[in-house]
């Protein structure tokens, strides 16, 4: 027989599994299957993928969104497919590369998708809103207090990109380290080739300029 406590212990866990079910009722697929082919309304592109290939990377956001869980709680257009306000070429690379991981060996993974010009910064957004940049390599960082995300380098590298001018970063000069004063600042800056100048100012914003002389 079972004491008190334990018990105790099994009428909380079905009062759990209860919740648990009443959540998908409410919000989700009774018995959502990976076979299930799943349209998607990407920024006006339709996008048609299994569910078991958008679920794949168990713990990401991606595969919460597709698990079934919240199908009734999610956006749709008109004609009843899931509508996410994305921007469509970058989703369609990710797409791309979930089929490319669906049928790739646990040992050959395929890259995470990359893409040049307007959509770099486009695809790295959607990769982190949709949780699947935590194994990317660590994007190359400026020595910088005031660029001290990803996001803000990211910025950074396509900016310098649009006139051949990125590369690596190498600190010349910072300002409570070297000294607030034109002389400083050119003494360590001027002649070093390609530079890209960072200013906080007191009020908070940002602002800065480049040079490729």
């Amino acid at each position: 027989m079972l004491d008190s406590k334990e018990m105790s212990l099994v009428l909380r866990l079905g009062e759990l599994d209860e919740k648990k079910a009443e959540t998908v009722r409410s919000s989700g697929e009774a018995d959502p299957a990976d076979d299930d082919l799943i349209e998607i309304n990407a920024g006006g592109k339709i996008i048609a993928a299994k569910r078991s290939t958008l679920t794949q990377l168990k713990g990401t956001r991606m595969e919460a969104l597709f698990s079934g869980r919240w199908d009734k709680k999610l956006q749709r257009d008109g004609h009843g497919r899931i509508f996410l306000d994305v921007n469509s070429v970058g989703f369609r690379a990710i797409v791309d590369y979930l089929n490319e991981m669906a049928i790739s060996s646990e040992d050959d993974h395929p890259s995470l998708p990359t893409m040049e010009g307007e959509y770099k910064l486009v695809i790295r957004h959607q990769l982190k809103l949709f949780g699947l940049l935590d194994n990317a390599p660590k994007m190359e960082m400026p020595d910088s207090r005031i660029v001290e995300d990803e996001d803000g380098a990211a910025q950074l590298h396509d900016w310098l990109g649009e006139d051949e001018s990125d590369g690596e970063f190498c600190l010349l000069y910072r300002s409570s380290r070297d000294g607030l004063s034109n002389a400083n600042f050119h003494s360590k800056c001027d002649n070093q080739g390609c530079t890209i100048t960072i200013v906080e100012t007191t009020c908070g914003y940002i602002i800065g300029g480049d040079s490729n002389a």
